[in-house]
């Protein structure tokens, strides 16, 4: 599979510096930057009281088989 160079960016202005990554796919290119910032794990009844009462509000993935949340 060819690859090509991604230019990888934040959203906020004082986000981490772009990065140049070179990859099969945009999706490729960008799991390949998170993976070095962000982990993943399935949240707690704990975790779910604490970060809810500090305000954190859940989000919802849009897919094809559930309704975008507009909250």
């Amino acid at each position: 599979m060819a690859t090509r160079i991604y230019r990888i960016t934040a959203r906020q202005p004082d986000g981490p510096k772009p990065r140049l990554v070179k990859a099969a796919s945009p999706a490729a290119a960008l799991r390949h930057v998170v993976e070095d910032t962000l982990t993943v794990a399935l949240a707690s009844q704990d975790d779910l009281v604490a970060l809810v009462a500090t305000g954190t509000k859940v989000e919802a993935v849009n897919t094809e088989d559930e309704p975008a949340n507009t909250n």
